[in-house]
């Protein structure tokens, strides 16, 4: 299960992960396209890559990356922060951008339908993904933290116009 939680009088949010995405947002061609990839042996490695990046994605921007159902629980009355958006469906009202109002009394929690698929993920959220990607793909030995560092964030550069402005 996991936690979003404020240090004001803010309602302490946690969701959990009902039903995945099974399939990637990203796809495989797209992915070796950017790496400049035209043979199939790293296929494996080049699709575990673009899901460890469509993860980070989602932990730094507040993006569901890929269509899931989460259950969100509110030590609230009912409403509190968005753990992930965009909600595709959930008996919730949204109240301002990040921000939710449950519709129904659903105890132990309410279920949303969340996430962008391939077909509605923003392409600058594509673009930052497949760099990491790429960059992952190319720098593969061990590395300093200075050189790590410049690769996270020449895509986090990307990202960091994505993630929601929200002090949890």
């Amino acid at each position: 299960m996991l936690s979003r939680y404020t240090k004001t009088k803010e309602p302490i949010v946690t969701y959990e992960v009902k039903t995945p995405n099974q399939n990637p947002v990203v796809s495989l061609e797209d992915l070796k396209r950017h790496c400049l990839v035209d043979f199939p042996d790293d296929d494996e490695l080049i699709e575990d890559l673009g899901r460890a990046a469509e993860e980070f994605a989602e932990i730094e921007t507040g993006f569901g990356i890929g269509l899931k159902t989460i259950t969100v629980y509110s030590d609230g009355n009912g409403e509190g922060w968005l753990p992930l958006t965009p909600v595709i469906d959930g008996d919730i009202e949204k109240i301002g951008a990040n921000r939710f109002k449950a519709t129904k009394n659903e105890n132990p929690g309410i279920d949303m339908e969340v996430g962008f698929d391939s077909s509605t993920l923003p392409y600058g959220l594509k673009l930052a993904i497949c760099k990491m990607v790429a960059q992952a793909y190319w720098k593969r030995e061990d590395q300093s933290i200075d050189s790590l560092h410049e690769v996270i964030f020449n895509s986090g550069d990307l990202l960091a116009k994505f993630r929601r402005r929200v002090l949890l």
